[in-house]
């Protein structure tokens, strides 16, 4: 029915954007509060720390349980992803998600260590057509001995 789905999740500009706009409205939100001085420093210091702390997990996909890749043979029932350290994790299942026109959030288990993985793939992270094909594939496809189950939105 499907030939099988690789595609190697990029970067996305919009989550970038986005983050930094959040953390300029925290910042903007903390001086206009008129609060202490030093509270004020000290609170845009924990905000840009946490920013840079975050930002090589959720932005630039650099940190090492950052998710690069994914593959899914649709005939096989199979899903595997590929971290930044370079390995490929089989997925165990897929707990309830949702998946929008533009974002698809999925929660995994690996099957290899039981971890749980939270993944966000927006839409300028993969090529047009295999976005549409993950969406498609998130909601009428299934995995081997995999809770599977993601409400549409959107």
């Amino acid at each position: 029915m499907f030939s099988p789905l690789q595609a190697d999740i990029q970067p996305s500009a919009f989550c970038r954007g986005l983050y930094l706009s959040l953390a300029a409205s925290a910042i903007a939100s903390v001086w206009y509060a008129d609060l202490v001085a030093s509270l004020s420093i000290l609170l845009t210091a924990f905000i840009l720390c946490y920013l840079k702390l975050r930002w090589s997990r959720i932005v630039n996909l650099k940190h090492c349980s950052a998710v690069n890749a994914l593959r899914w043979v649709v005939d096989k029932k199979a899903l595997s992803i590929k971290l930044n350290d370079g390995h490929w994790y089989a997925v165990e299942s897929i707990q309830p998600g949702v998946i929008y026109s533009w974002l698809l959030v999925l929660n995994i288990r690996l099957s290899q260590n039981k971890r749980n993985v939270k993944l966000l793939i927006w839409r300028d992270s993969l090529r047009p057509d295999q976005f549409r094909r993950l969406s498609v594939l998130l909601r009428y496809s299934s995995l081997s001995n995999a809770t599977h189950n993601l409400s549409a939105s959107g």
